[in-house]
C-alpha cells in the first residue's frame, strides 16, 4: 500500500510542474515587472503546500488507523 501511496503522490507532483499558475489577467500585469512572474509563481507553491500537506496527512492518517476487515 505504501508503495501506492508514493506512485500516486509522484504522479501528482509530476503532473503538476509543468503548469504555469497564472491566469491571462496576472499574466499580463507580471509581464511589466522584472522577475514577477517567477517570483508569483514561487508564492502560489508556497500558499498551496500547507493545504496539501494537511490533506495528504489526513488521508494518511485514515488509512493507517482503519481497523483491518474481518473476514
Amino acid at each position: 500500500m505504501k508503495l501506492q501511496v508514493l506512485r500516486l503522490v509522484g504522479c501528482i507532483v509530476a503532473g503538476g510542474m509543468p503548469a504555469a499558475a497564472q491566469c491571462a489577467m496576472c499574466r499580463t500585469a507580471l509581464a511589466a515587472q522584472h522577475g514577477g512572474a517567477d517570483v508569483f509563481n514561487k508564492a502560489i507553491l508556497v500558499l498551496i503546500l500547507p493545504a496539501f500537506v494537511l490533506f495528504s496527512g489526513t488521508f494518511v492518517l485514515i488509512f493507517t488507523r482503519r481497523g483491518k476487515p474481518e473476514e
